[in-house]
């Protein structure tokens, strides 16, 4: 993740000679975001760490788990000055991409969140982090419709086979009996 970030903050968005890839897939191991890009607005950008919960339920640990993953001190074990990486007023943006469970009710009352690093950035301030939530109140303001659609026909085939799969299952139960 390091290297990508610092080829898009530092290089002109390249690496070792190549152009770098406008996002990154974490490994699973150690926890962390599952997606990391830079948005540009206007002349400003800003990374931003993405949590995917694609689920019908999520319950308040979810919320709070999820939080978690995106958060300053957990992206830090990933690299070592979060700060570094953070070229527009050492702020950065994490999501939570929760559809189609509500998550918005959920959220416990949070003040804008700040956390020291454990090495001082190059700016020698605290990190300011912006939470932003997608869930099924706002997904449609943020994607068009045939998106919402895609993902709806994804997740209505992956509900599909679990119902299949816990229907042999359960087939099988009765057999046994």
């Amino acid at each position: 993740m390091e290297g990508v970030m610092n080829a898009h903050v530092n290089n002109g968005s390249v690496r070792d000679g190549r152009a770098a890839p406008p996002f990154f897939f974490l490994k699973a191991k150690p926890s962390g975001p599952d997606i990391v890009f830079y948005i540009q607005v206007k002349d400003k950008w800003f990374p931003v760490f993405v949590q995917l919960k694609l689920r019908q339920i999520l319950t308040t640990s979810d919320v709070k788990a999820a939080l978690k993953t995106v958060s300053a001190p957990i992206i830090e074990t990933h690299m070592n000055d979060l700060g570094s990486f953070c070229p527009t007023d050492n702020t950065f943006i994490n999501m939570i991409t929760a559809y189609p469970a509500t998550v918005v009710d959920k959220l416990p009352p949070r003040p804008n969140y700040e956390y020291k690093l454990r090495t001082l950035s190059k700016s020698k301030q605290k990190p300011t982090q912006i939470e932003v939530i997608i869930d099924k109140n706002n997904i449609s303001k943020i994607f068009s419709r045939d998106h919402v659609d895609y993902l709806d026909g994804i997740k209505g085939s992956m509900k599909r086979q679990a119902e299949v799969m816990q229907e042999a299952e359960n087939i099988k139960k009765t057999k046994k009996k």
